[in-house]
């Protein structure tokens, strides 16, 4: 609403904002995508990044206000998917805002290059501590979901993660028409 549009219309924007949002409805109301939660999201990081070089690039190429919604995804991939997929993403929005500044200019000259470069640092700090902070997520949930499930002195499964082993063994033993044996021992006065 706020931005200078270059041609004095926001024909374009209104149809990039608009293409965007429906994809994004289709994707989430797409029954064939629902097993696939990574999958769908993949997606969608990959039309939020079009989305973002496109709205930029209608409003002011690599000088946009918006260049900084370029974040979003990358935090998003950061938490959701860790190094590989950030890493290539990361390259993506490279490859954008190289794509942007070209289409400012037909050479980029040294200013172009400095403030790509000054776009690009600090989201890849943003990348590199938003992973940083998503593994030791990961780390804590399994270190908080180990003790909660063994018992302190003796190291072994209590009985709610016992209950929850039996319970996939006997999914997996059921599927695969196999038997299983369960053993309990009973031992008095155990200190």
């Amino acid at each position: 609403y706020f931005a200078d549009f270059p041609d004095g219309s926001a024909g374009l924007y209104v149809a990039f904002v608009a293409g965007f949002a429906a994809s994004i409805l289709v994707l989430r109301y797409t029954p064939a995508l629902s097993g696939a939660p990574r999958l769908l999201i993949g997606v969608e990081l990959a039309l939020m990044t079009l989305f973002v070089t496109l709205v930029s690039w209608q409003t002011g190429g690599i000088q946009s206000p918006l260049i900084n919604l370029y974040l979003l995804p990358l935090v998003t991939s950061a938490l959701v998917f860790g190094r590989l997929t950030t890493l290539w993403l990361f390259l993506f929005l490279v490859a954008c805002l190289v794509a942007l500044m070209v289409a400012s200019r037909e050479t980029p000259g040294r200013n172009e290059v400095g403030w790509l470069v000054t776009l690009i640092a600090p989201m890849a700090l943003v990348a590199v501590l938003t992973m940083l902070l998503a593994g030791n997520l990961r780390a804590g949930r399994a270190r908080i979901r180990d003790l909660s499930e063994r018992d302190a002195l003796t190291g072994q499964l209590n009985m709610h993660a016992f209950t929850r082993c039996l319970r996939e063994q006997h999914e997996r033993a059921s599927h695969a028409g196999e038997r299983y044996a369960v053993v309990v021992i009973d031992v008095d006065n155990l200190k």
